[in-house]
């Protein structure tokens, strides 16, 4: 009997082990899946600039993935971009019309419904120095309500040109041209000389030779 209650008992133990165990992996699961959906609603929840990093010297498109979190249709949007930066061209999205205004796009049209996506394209022409920059977006509602973010940019180095600065090449070459030019104009008229020079002496040898 002691010993069929032993095993018993040993059975139990090993029940309980394998329950803690399924519990705490299902709890670490859940705790995951929570940390997912949490840092996917914080994602959404910002607007951010894509690439975030662009090269001065360049014409670069930014993607603006824009979420409408207010339970007011959204039926406007504007991008502002900051000294260094030029807008060339403004996407109209579906639905949406793009308008440049200096160094501010607005989209018009929609409406954007409540918790949806709306993605806007702007190329913009870098000049800016290296460095933090910051575009000023914002949501726009019938109500006269106005969303703010800040699309955070990193502007880095550009590609440099192999061939230099035209303006200053130019004249270096032409200095060098020129100084070129003069001395094979000088090397000519040295050999010519040299030339005139053995003529002459071979004339005035020529009748002394006749005379002796």
């Amino acid at each position: 009997m002691e010993c069929i209650s032993t095993e018993i008992h040993d059975r139990r133990k090993t029940v309980v082990l394998r329950m803690t165990r399924s519990t705490l992996r299902a709890t670490l699961a859940l705790g995951v899946a929570v940390s997912a959906l949490v840092w996917s609603a914080e994602a959404a929840g910002h607007v951010v600039p894509v690439p975030q990093s662009v090269r001065t010297g360049t014409v670069v498109p930014l993607s603006l993935a824009v979420p409408n979190e207010r339970q007011e249709p959204m039926n406007g949007f504007t991008a502002t971009v900051p000294s260094g930066f030029r807008i060339v061209e403004a996407r109209p999205a579906d639905g949406w019309t793009a308008e440049v205004d200096g160094d501010t796009v607005r989209w018009r049209g929609g409406p954007l419904a409540h918790l949806s996506i709306e993605t806007f394209v702007v190329r913009v022409d870098v000049t800016a120095d290296p460095g933090a920059a910051t575009l000023d977006l914002r949501q726009l509602y019938p109500s006269g309500a106005q969303v703010t973010w800040s699309g955070d940019l990193t502007v880095v180095r550009g590609p440099r040109s192999r061939a230099g600065n035209t303006s200053e090449t130019l004249p270096t070459l032409a200095v060098i041209g020129g100084f070129g030019l003069s001395v094979l104009v000088g090397l000519g008229a040295l050999a010519w000389r040299r030339r005139k020079v053995r003529s002459v002496r071979a004339r005035d040898a020529a009748p002394r030779s006749r005379a002796l």
